[in-house]
This record gives C-alpha cells, structure tokens and sequence, in this order.
C-alpha cells in the first residue's frame, strides 16, 4: 500500500464509507504503532453518527518495534514492555489488538490480547492439544491470567473471575476463547468485568450458556435465525459485569476476500437495508468496495450484530480489513487473519 497505509486502504475503501475527516482523527493512533506494521481494520458505525472507528492488530513480528517505541503513552507501553518479555506468560500471546475510539480516545485504545497460542491453527488443533493435556492443568491458562490482569483499573470482583474461569472450563469440544478484553480498559464508559471473543458450533451455544446461568440463550440463536438461518459455527463475543453475563451480544459474519457475487454475502447485505441497519448508499458503496476485491483474501468484510434478546434489540456495524499477505498492507508473508474472534477460515473448523 505504499508509504502510507492509512491513506492508501481508505481511498481504496472509498469515501462514502470512511469520510477524509475519520482519516485525519485517526492519524494520531496510526502513528503510534506505525513502527510495528499494524494489521488495521475501520470499524464503520451504521447508525446516525456514521462514526469510524480503528482497531490496529500489532502480531508478534511486530511486537519488539512496538516495544522499542520511544513515544507510547504509558499505559500502552507497559503493554508492549510485557509482551516482550519472555519470561512472561504474555509472551506467547499471537497478537494483541489495540481499538481506538475515535475522535475522543485517540491516544487511549481498549486493549485485546489473544489468550490461545494456537489460534491461527483452527479449533482442531486447538481440541488436539486439549486431549493431550493431563486432567491437572490449572483452571485458565498463564497467559489467560496474564491478559486478564491487564488494565485493572477497577478490579475484578470475586464473582466476575469466577464467571470467567468458569467460563474457559465449561467450554464445548471444539469450542473456543481466542482472546478478551478488560471492560475497565475501554475510555468510552469503562466498567468492571471482562469481554470475551469465543467461537464454537451452534449446536454446543444453549447448553453451554445454560451453564453459564444466561437466561437469553435461547432467544439469542431465534434472533440469528431470523437473520441467518441453518447457521452450524457461531462467532460473537459477551460481557462478563459483575459476576453475570451480559444480555448484549456480539455476532460476528465474516466474509474473507468479499466477493459481491457470492450469493451469502449479496444476502447478508440485503438483509442490512431490508432490517433499516443500513442505509441504502452504505450498502451500495459497501458493493462497489467488494467488487473491486474480489480476488483479494486479504480483505476481510465482517457483519458484526449486536444482539440485545432482553429487548429484542439489533443493531450492526462493519468491519473493513486490510491483513498482511503478499498483496497485504506491508507485503509480507504473514499468515491473513481477520479482526474477529475466531481468526479462521472455513476449513480452518470442523463442522457440526
């Protein structure tokens, strides 16, 4: 993309989608990390605000720039002070995501580690590594504890990293946490308690939240399958506040090198305007963008649903992804993740 990343994927994206103005108020974060070659992703709000958010994913190739960087804010650069020690649990962390919440929180990003190594290899070898462990491990991973004490700000109640511990234990065959985030982490309204980004088969989703003591589960899958039905993997996220899990959820479409012929992904898009999610000139700008990269896999277009069962709430937003890849942001040969929780492919995950 040349010298300048930023500037170049948001022309390529074009303006109805990321305005000039989102530009200039995330050049301040851009900068930041430029060191370490982010992966980066525009996060385009679909309500009346139209606001761009930027997530910028530094992975371990980048990590000891990030860490040599002499203008990191503080808090950023305990961060990546800690991801570059070896002797840290955190160490093994395959990325770390940094979202900017623009323009307020230029210099303040939520912070997400990946909490599972093994994360770019599919839930298969991720199961794998499971059989093979000894029924003694500790109840979350080193380096699960190592990003959950991030940020802590406001410290997690007894309850919330029981809910949470719990959580990662009750976890289905094949089911998976790759990564979390502290909620007191987060500038815009922070709060006690922790999100969690986890995948796993449909069919697992009710049993596994009934453990959980979330009442909404059922009410939640009736949602997806009005939106999109005979759905068998689900990716979303949920918020773990006071030691109950949130009702809001985030349900994660993902579509990797988009092409506006398939015809799941045209549907998906209809289904925005018909729901009044998205306006019409969104969508159709959000067209013209997938038929210019049709052949790239390393653009990823994902839906995000936020998913609200107590009210029967819907609302979405768009994630626009330029990763690494030999026609990638750098053009290196780094593996194409997407900005999502499960960092796969379709064949990445066995089927249910």
């Amino acid at each position: 993309m040349g010298d300048d990343p930023l500037q170049s994927f948001a022309d390529e994206v074009g303006h109805d989608l990321v305005c000039p103005s989102s530009i200039e108020g995330m050049r301040p974060a851009f900068e930041l990390l430029r060191a370490a070659e982010p992966e980066l992703a525009f996060e385009c709000h679909l309500d009346d605000t139209q606001r761009v958010d930027l997530t910028l994913r530094v992975t371990r190739q980048g990590r000891g720039a990030l860490a040599r960087s002499l203008a990191l804010p503080p808090r950023i650069a305990r961060v990546a002070a800690t991801w570059a020690r070896p002797d840290h649990p955190l160490h093994d962390a395959p990325f770390i995501e940094f979202e900017f919440d623009l323009p307020e929180f230029a210099m303040m990003p939520w912070v997400g580690p990946a909490v599972e190594p093994r994360l770019r290899d599919g839930a298969r070898a991720i199961q794998a590594t499971r059989d093979f462990r000894s029924g003694g491990h500790a109840a979350v991973s080193p380096l699960f504890d190592a990003a959950l004490a991030l940020d802590g700000t406001l410290p997690l109640t007894p309850g919330s990293r029981a809910r949470v511990v719990d959580a990662v234990q009750r976890l289905p065959r094949f089911g998976v946490i790759g990564q979390i985030a502290r909620l007191d982490g987060r500038a815009a309204r922070p709060r006690e308690g922790v999100r969690l980004f986890a995948s796993m088969p449909r069919s697992a989703f009710a049993s596994y939240f009934a453990a959980l003591d979330y009442r909404h589960a059922r009410s939640l899958l009736a949602i997806i399958d009005d939106l999109k039905p005979h759905t068998t993997w689900l990716d979303f996220d949920f918020g773990v506040h006071e030691g109950e899990v949130e009702p809001t959820f985030g349900w994660y479409v993902e579509f990797r090198g988009p092409r506006v012929i398939a015809s799941e992904l045209r549907r998906t898009v209809e289904c925005l305007v018909a729901e009044r999610m998205c306006r019409y000139g969104t969508a159709a700008s959000l067209m013209r963008w997938m038929s210019a990269v049709d052949a790239r896999q390393d653009r990823v277009l994902t839906v995000k649903f936020v998913l609200d069962p107590s009210h029967g709430d819907v609302r979405a937003k768009l994630y626009l992804s330029a990763l690494r890849g030999p026609t990638g942001i750098h053009g290196s040969d780094q593996p194409r993740t997407s900005h999502t929780a499960s960092e796969r492919t379709n064949s990445d995950w066995p089927s249910s």
